[in-house]
């Protein structure tokens, strides 16, 4: 699966947390900020709703809902 995101040019770290809604399980995937898009691989997570969240320098920006089939 592949996760667009935008950050600040003044961010210094960020990494997105994959939270899973039913269990609380949390995945962090660390990112490249010199890109737009992050290639995160689902095939270990079970299926269910999940939370992908954008934490840049340990502040919250985004999040959204996905599905894992």
């Amino acid at each position: 699966m592949e996760i667009q995101y935008e950050t600040s040019q003044k961010v210094s770290s960020g990494y997105l947390m994959i939270v899973n809604v039913n269990s609380g399980n949390v995945f962090n995937h660390i990112l490249d900020l010199s890109q737009n898009n992050a290639a995160i691989d689902l095939t270990g997570y079970n299926t269910g709703t999940y939370e992908a969240v954008l934490v840049c320098d340990g502040q919250i920006v985004d999040s959204k809902s996905l599905m894992v089939q």
